[in-house]
């Protein structure tokens, strides 16, 4: 006798007709398997553990998705016990994240979390910084790069699947009220401009950026990496504002973006990186390179050949530990760090208390 149970959580009455579409499966896990088969991705790198590793990370992205009844969305939250034990959808940016790939992969999935975390944006700008049970707002403070990842997902989706009618959708605001994405969409980018601070950063906020508690560990009042990232995804917006009509818009991004391009360019230190930004006057991240800031950077553009080169070089010597010091045991096995080891030689600069992003 072969067994099936059933588990989840659902409203009472739809559980009847759950159990009854399930019982007359004949083979639901063999027919899950095929379907997952047909949807993962086949590509032959030459290394087969690097195949596995793709369509294992494409299988642990897609599988993360729930419904989520308050909303009336697909979610693909972070899983484990922030999903499963108190319901936790955050940080507002994680899920963004977790869609990128979904894009081309799942469309329909992308769009459902897009339009879901539409939904978390008050009249006030100001996003929430995550979500916990029943769509309720987590009160952890507040970050200052919550806009540009709405603002990014938004871009990628709209440029890739040309589903240009879903900017005209009706979404509501969270506390009351409802405008079309692309209301939602300028109401971002304008609370993020007004986030500004006086050496061109964005103001960190209580939690400050992707790094969590950049403000506690590093004294972080501006950030450099949202100004990276501002200088990519700006201009990408700019695009899909210009496909649409909205020339207006378009232009401000692009001013935008410029501005925010700049503002990176001039972060360049002597030592051969991007700098993280300012607590208060002085600037972080001169004697010790970042890994936050690198990447965005060079994605915007900000770099010329050679800097290129010399950025590079820096991430694999002091992120990767290729051709470090003996003593640092380098290089490092599996990918590189966000920040380099605080032993290292020829590291000058050193967070406060050392538990933070420089030991």
């Amino acid at each position: 006798v072969t067994l099936r149970y059933e588990y989840g959580a659902a409203h009472a009455k739809a559980l009847p007709r759950l159990v009854r579409s399930y019982a007359r499966a004949s083979a639901p896990l063999r027919t899950s398997e095929a379907r997952w088969r047909a949807w993962l991705p086949q590509i032959a790198f030459g290394r087969a553990w690097l195949s596995r590793e793709l369509q294992w990370d494409a299988y642990t992205v897609r599988s993360g998705a729930t419904y989520e009844d308050c909303r009336g969305r697909h979610i693909i939250s972070q899983g484990g016990y922030y999903q499963y034990d108190f319901g936790f959808q955050g940080a507002f940016r994680d899920p963004l994240q977790h869609m990128l790939p979904m894009i081309y992969a799942d469309p329909s999935l992308a769009r459902d979390v897009l339009l879901y975390s539409a939904q978390e944006q008050p009249r006030g700008g100001q996003i929430p910084y995550a979500m916990s049970e029943l769509c309720r707002p987590y009160k952890f403070g507040n970050a200052d790069d919550l806009d540009v990842w709405l603002l990014l997902a938004a871009s990628e989706y709209g440029l890739a699947t040309r589903d240009f009618k879903l900017f005209d959708s009706r979404i509501p605001f969270a506390g009351g009220g409802s405008g079309t994405l692309w209301d939602h969409l300028k109401l971002a980018f304008h609370h993020q401009q007004s986030l500004l601070g006086s050496h061109g950063g964005y103001l960190a906020l209580d939690t400050g950026d992707w790094s969590d508690f950049s403000t506690s560990f590093l004294q972080m009042t501006e950030s450099t990496l949202v100004d990276a990232q501002a200088a990519y995804i700006y201009p990408r917006l700019a695009l899909l504002a210009q496909a649409r009509g909205d020339h207006a818009f378009a232009s401000a991004l692009r001013q935008a973006g410029r501005q925010a391009l700049q503002t990176t360019r001039a972060q360049w230190t002597p030592s051969g990186w991007y700098a993280r930004g300012y607590a208060g006057d002085a600037q972080i991240g001169t004697g010790a390179i970042f890994g936050e800031p690198q990447p965005w950077a060079i994605l915007a553009g900000a770099q010329d050949r050679g800097r290129a080169r010399t950025l590079v070089a820096n991430i694999r010597r002091f992120l990767t530990g290729e051709g470090a010091p003996a003593q640092l045991h380098g290089p490092a096995r599996f990918g590189s760090a966000q920040s380099p080891a605080a032993d290292d030689p020829a590291v000058t600069e050193h967070s406060h208390p050392s538990t933070g992003a420089i030991g």
